[in-house]
Order: C-alpha cells, then structure tokens, then sequence
C-alpha cells in the first residue's frame, strides 16, 4: 500500500512538473522582456512593431504570417504613385471601420540577388477610429491582386 501511495505521489509530482514546464514554454515574454533581450551595450534604440495577420498567399498557394511591412520591407526607390482603385469597393464594416482598395506603382525586390520588378498592386486598406466624431487614427493594409508592369 505504501509503495503505491508513492508511486501516486511521483505521478503528482511528475504532472505538476510538466504542468509547469508547459505553461512556462508557451507563455508569451512582456514587450519589456523582449527589449531586454535585444538590447546590448551599443543598443541605440528598440521598437516592436504590432502583431501581423494571417493572410491567403496566391503565390505559396497557402496562408501565410505577414507582420504588415512585407511589401515595403521589398521597395526599392519611392513610390512613384498611388490612387484609389478604379474600383475603390468602399465598404463600411461599422461607423467607425472602413475599407477601400488603393493601386500603388513601384519597384520591389523579387530575390535576394538583384531581382526587380515594376508592379502595380492592389492594397485594401482599413481605418479605424473610436467613435464616428473622431479621426481616423489607425489604420491596417492588406495586399490583394498585382500586375507586372
């Protein structure tokens, strides 16, 4: 009897154990921590962006994590411009959401050896405010379809 009362003991113990492991590997680390671990002596400056969407990638045929400056991240040179999209598809989520499709022209980065491209590409953006007397105060961009120019 004794030796099974350990025995139980020992399992208790060993699930707490892993209990504790887990939630301490899954835990997500403080934007203060995460700045912390960046920062080194010569450190001038950390800053952490917001958390990306999952979005449908057409060329990966599958969903892909996007922390919302990909396509800028792959810009070379400026923009030579950027307009409502003839069909600018303006749709009200709330009063205080809206979305509407822009079609900017630029060069992106295709590779990391050099590749370009003139591309005209389609973003839906979305603007949010806190109450419909307010301006807008952030906003959210998604890319949609592309044209090689």
């Amino acid at each position: 009897m004794r030796k099974r009362s350990m025995s139980n003991l020992m399992a208790a113990a060993l699930l707490i154990a892993g209990i504790g492991f887990l939630s301490a590997v899954s835990a997500q680390p403080t934007d203060a921590q995460i700045k912390k671990d960046l920062t080194r002596p010569k450190t001038v400056s950390v800053v952490l962006g917001k958390p990306g969407t999952r979005e449908w990638s057409s060329t990966y045929n599958k969903y892909v994590w996007n922390m919302g400056n990909y396509h800028f991240n792959r810009l070379i040179g400026k923009v030579e411009s950027i307009a409502l999209s003839d069909e600018p598809g303006f749709q009200w989520h709330t009063p205080n959401s809206v979305s509407f499709n822009v079609t900017a022209v630029y060069t992106e980065r295709t590779n990391d050896v050099g590749g370009r491209e003139r591309r005209a590409r389609t973003f839906e953006i979305r603007l949010y405010r806190d109450n419909p007397k307010q301006g807008w105060l952030r906003m959210m961009s998604t890319a949609r379809e592309k044209k090689i120019l």
